[in-house]
């Protein structure tokens, strides 16, 4: 249909009114159409990988597909601008603009985005771990059981009161540590 509409390109008018539409319709169609092969290629493939090789599929898979996605519709948008025959460099600017005020708008989202990056990287612990953290300098350690590890946020289950302590995982990446459950054991017999 695109090769057709330049058949009409001497016909500035119409051709301006019919190739927003056809263009339109060839952006949405091919992000459609990308989206549900990538969608089907990780729930299919990655998450299978991940399973075989002993790990456990969570929220990273759901991420990986949102940010997949994310660049798929950036790239109908520019596929659309392209057809449209807009200047890609001044879009380009004024989503790198607007990229900057969404990023300073949103420091505190993105720290924690970031955050759960690192702990998914690095891994320090995984639910079902004993830990021990000091989130006070002047008070005790806590110490507990990894309940989960989310998107947003890591649940620990303190081991004296028995109540759950849910901290950020921005604050969990930039804290010391202690993997209990990882450590070698010892057992001295008196």
């Amino acid at each position: 249909m695109s090769v057709c509409l330049n058949l009409l390109d001497k016909y500035f008018r119409i051709y301006q009114f019919l190739g927003f539409f056809i263009y339109l319709a060839l952006a949405i169609s091919i992000a459609w159409f990308a989206s549900r092969i990538s969608q089907r290629v990780i729930r299919m493939y990655a998450i299978k990988l991940v399973q075989r090789l002993g790990g456990e599929v969570n929220e990273t898979a759901l991420v990986f597909e949102t940010l997949t996605n994310v660049i798929i519709i950036l790239f109908a948008v520019l596929l659309f601008a392209q057809g449209l025959r807009l200047n890609l460099v001044a879009i380009s600017a004024s989503i790198g603009v607007g990229g900057v005020v969404v990023a300073f708008a949103a420091r505190h989202a993105l720290e924690r985005i970031i955050g759960t990056i690192e702990l998914f990287l690095d891994r320090p612990y995984q639910p079902g771990e004993y830990i021990q953290v000091n989130f006070n300098p002047y008070g005790e350690d806590v110490y507990g059981r990894v309940e989960s590890i989310g998107l947003r946020s890591t649940k620990i289950r303190t081991a004296g009161r028995n109540t759950i302590v849910i901290v950020p995982n921005s604050i969990m990446a930039g804290k010391h540590i202690e993997n209990i459950s990882r450590g070698k054991k010892v057992v001295a017999m008196l």
